[in-house]
Parts: C-alpha cells; structure tokens; sequence
C-alpha cells in the first residue's frame, strides 16, 4: 500500500474538503431556497476556493505560499456567500421577524 507524506495527504484532504465545500454552497440554489444571486456567487466563489486547493495539490512539496495564500483567502468564500444570501432575500426574513416581534 502506497503511503503518503503528511503533506501530501493533508493537500488531498484540503481539496476533498473544498470540493465538498463546493457541492454543499451550491445546496440551497439548487434546491430553491436561494436565487440567481446566490447561486452565482456560490459558483465563482466555490470555483475559485476549489482551484486555489487544485493549485496547492498541484504544487510541489506542498508550496508554503500556495498554503497561505489558501489560508487567507479561506474566510472570503463562505463571508461572500452568506452576504449574497442576504442580498438575494432582500432582507425579508428580517423584515419578518420584526414584524412577529411586534
């Protein structure tokens, strides 16, 4: 049985990860309870985080730039696509609840 370094099996952990990560974005445009907004930012941030994780599996010895660079950007992702949720329902559940609390 081939074994791999701990970096190698860390890198094709990360991109298991973010391909996941991906898939499940997409989750809530695909089952309706987001929109065209969501769904697109969903797409462009999902593929740009899954390619910065193809670059690190790509990259040789694990490339410590490629990894920060990764772990920088890691929190953009899902920020962006919780403020396109919002964008995209135009505020009304807190419009709703408001209106409940009333």
């Amino acid at each position: 049985m081939l074994r791999l370094s701990r970096e190698a099996a860390t890198t094709r952990q990360i991109l298991i990860y973010s391909g996941s990560w991906f898939l499940a974005s997409a989750l809530p445009w695909v089952l309706g309870f987001a929109g065209t907004i969501y769904g697109a930012i969903a797409a462009i941030c999902g593929a740009l985080f899954l390619l910065l994780a193809l670059q690190l599996n790509w990259s040789i010895g694990a490339d410590r730039r490629t990894a920060h660079r990764l772990f920088r950007v890691s929190p953009s992702p899902i920020c962006s696509c919780c403020f396109a949720l919002l964008v995209d329902h135009g505020g009304d559940s807190f419009s709703l609840m408001r209106a409940s609390s009333s």
